[in-house]
């Protein structure tokens, strides 16, 4: 029942969640046409021994073991996008510190190699493909000077980007749409609620129904010693009030003792039960 509900209020805002899906659309479609492109690109640069500085089979061995390392291979990550490097490779660009920010660089290690991937991001390709590749030149220069036994090499220059990499009309304005049809069903699911909000549910007691006739207690219910005890009572101050009514009904006094002088008598008098 609950999912037919919610197609009959979906039936019922088909305009407003059909407004939304559209004004959504419409606003990915803007941006992802109007946006500034940008590309990205990367390049690879591998961790290996130096060449020619160890010449034993063992010496090589155990350097292989090492650079499994993330220590070491997180190092080299750092000499990448360090300050001494990126200022050369802007020198050989011509990128300033402050064009170079539109041009961010990140180097990372791949995983389960000792291969680092630079990637970076910009409007040019062209410019971004030589900011990087001038990057690793520079790098490669300088890691011999950290670690005297291995070094970088490069596997593979960036390339010149052909597509950007956003923004992407084909995958934007999908999104879109379907945030807009969620959205549009959010507000359609909250106007009904506003429009009848919901019953306050009260608790289900029920009644429990008995054949003694109106004013009789049912005693039966009484299964504990102390109500068994107390139902014993209630007969037998049953008995003795109709002994007394009886006895006065029929002109006799129950109590014959004289009252002490200056003491009033009060008398209570037992009515039978109206039917």
């Amino acid at each position: 029942m609950e999912v037919v509900t919610y197609l009959k209020i979906i039936a019922r805002y088909w305009w407003l969640i059909l407004l939304a899906t559209v004004v959504s659309t419409g606003i990915a479609a803007g941006l992802s046409l109007t946006r500034a492109k940008a590309y990205s690109t990367q390049a690879l640069v591998v961790v290996r021994p130096a060449t020619g500085v160890l010449t034993h089979t063992n010496d090589l061995v155990n350097m292989m073991s090492e650079l499994g390392t993330r220590s070491v291979l997180g190092t080299f990550a750092q000499v990448l996008t360090s300050g001494g490097v990126q200022q050369t490779a802007q020198a050989a660009v011509g990128l300033n510190p402050t064009s170079a920010l539109d041009y961010p660089l990140e180097a990372n290690v791949l995983p389960d190699t000792t291969v680092i991937a630079v990637t970076g991001k910009g409007h040019d390709p062209k410019l971004l493909a030589d900011y990087i590749n001038a990057t690793v030149d520079a790098a490669v220069a300088n890691s011999t000077d950290m670690f005297q036994v291995l070094e970088l090499h490069s596997l593979q220059s960036a390339a010149v980007a052909l597509t950007p990499s956003s923004p992407n009309p084909s995958r934007d304005i999908p999104i879109g749409a379907l945030l807009g049809l969620g959205l549009g069903i959010m507000l359609a699911l909250a106007l009904e609620y506003l429009k009848n909000p919901r019953r306050q549910e009260v608790p289900y007691e029920p009644r429990v129904w008995t054949l003694a006739p109106s004013g009789m207690t049912n005693h039966s219910a009484l299964t504990s010693p102390a109500q068994t005890e107390a139902r014993k009572e209630m007969k037998q101050a049953r008995g003795e009030a109709g002994d007394e009514y009886q006895a006065r009904s029929n002109g006799q006094d129950t109590n014959t003792d004289p009252l002490p002088e200056g003491q009033t008598e009060y008398r209570t008098y037992l009515l039978p039960e109206r039917k």
